[in-house]
């Protein structure tokens, strides 16, 4: 069961689930990037967290619908950013998982990925990530 009940301070609470509550959207954020990061890792796919929420009665308070994969992943990428070397360490743990070995390249160009996903509309932005994270040879190519 969801009920939206109110917006205290830019926190929406949405989802009531028998005695806990859970706080989703969050700073004018429509998900918890740490809790899409953290549940990405622990659940393996951005399906089966997307699941998870359906089923806990995680919503959109302005659509009524549970966030789909792309929204579940840029909210986890924007943790990413803000928490790049946890977000380099599980990208090492990763490669090393697959049989890869992790490298300082391989890691700036998946940082470059990100930050183009999530600053596509947002060029300023984009060039500004890009020049704090000494990505400059990763974006000249695009």
């Amino acid at each position: 069961m969801f009920l939206i009940l109110y917006s205290i301070n830019n926190y929406d609470i949405i989802s009531i689930k028998e005695n806990n509550m859970t706080i989703f959207f969050t700073q004018g954020k429509l998900l918890d990037p740490r809790k899409c990061w953290e549940d990405w890792i622990r659940l393996g796919s951005l399906a089966k967290v997307c699941r998870e929420y359906t089923q806990e009665g995680t919503v959109n308070p302005n659509t009524g619908v549970s966030p789909n994969a792309s929204a579940v992943q840029k909210s986890a990428y924007s943790y990413a950013v803000e928490n790049i070397d946890v977000a380099k360490e599980r990208f090492f743990f990763e490669c090393r998982e697959r049989g890869e070995v992790p490298t300082d390249d391989l890691w700036k160009e998946k940082l470059y990925k990100i930050g183009r996903l999530l600053y596509y509309q947002r060029r300023n932005r984009l060039d500004d990530f890009v020049k704090d994270n000494g990505l400059e040879v990763y974006a000249q190519d695009n």
